[in-house]
């Protein structure tokens, strides 16, 4: 609204405007927020799936790098023991060769095998420290952290049913929302072809008139 002062004649007139809505739609266009928001609700449905699946292979990741830290402390368990062994073996060995009961390529083979045991503990406690740093990095803990293993007693015998497993998977798979997500995009590239030749006989037909 404007106000209007005439000092001279001490007169004021107001000029206002009303509140106009319009709303237009073109006859042979394809209708966009219409489309827009089929793609986004595939899209949100994707990435709440994508989620899941996220979190799923986490769990196998874990799962995965728990009993590679299980076979890891079995590894350097029976490396300890082997060379327990050994080192037994070497010194009885040398108390032998020391009394003239052994040659000495017998005692050489006997430290050839000591050492082996040694490296292959050595070997072993590496690959126990990453297997557990592995398992640590994963589910977040810190690596001062002490873990004690507890394996499972028992294994579940599992049965999967491939009729059950398939419709799961088109229930809940993201790649099968991908597959509707492409044949959106395809549907409406098809939609907006067709209207693009709706007006242009629009259009040859009014500069015909």
């Amino acid at each position: 609204m404007n106000r209007i002062d005439l000092m001279e004649s001490k007169t004021q007139y107001y000029r206002s405007k009303p509140l106009m809505l319009s709303l237009s739609q073109p006859l042979f266009q394809i209708n966009t927020m219409w489309w827009d928001r089929e793609a986004q609700d595939l899209h949100y449905k994707m990435a709440s799936r994508e989620l899941a699946e996220a979190m799923e292979d986490c769990a196998i990741d874990i799962t995965n790098k728990f009993f590679d830290l299980f076979l890891a402390s079995m590894a350097s368990n029976n490396a300890a023991a082997n060379m327990a062994i050994n080192d037994t073996l070497y010194r009885i060995s040398r108390g032998r060769f020391n009394v003239g009961k052994i040659a000495e390529n017998d005692l050489l083979q006997s430290e050839l095998a000591y050492l082996n045991a040694r490296t292959q503990l050595e070997n072993a406690d590496v690959g126990l420290e990453r297997s557990t740093q592995d398992l640590k990095s994963a589910i977040g803990l810190d690596s001062a952290t002490a873990i004690v293993l507890v394996p499972p007693t028992e294994i579940p015998t599992v049965h999967v049913d491939p009729a059950a497993a398939l419709v799961q998977a088109r229930r809940n798979r993201s790649d099968v929302l991908n597959f509707d997500l492409q044949l959106l995009t395809a549907e409406r590239a098809v939609t907006q072809a067709k209207s693009g030749q709706l007006v242009q006989c629009h259009d040859d037909g009014q500069r015909r008139i």
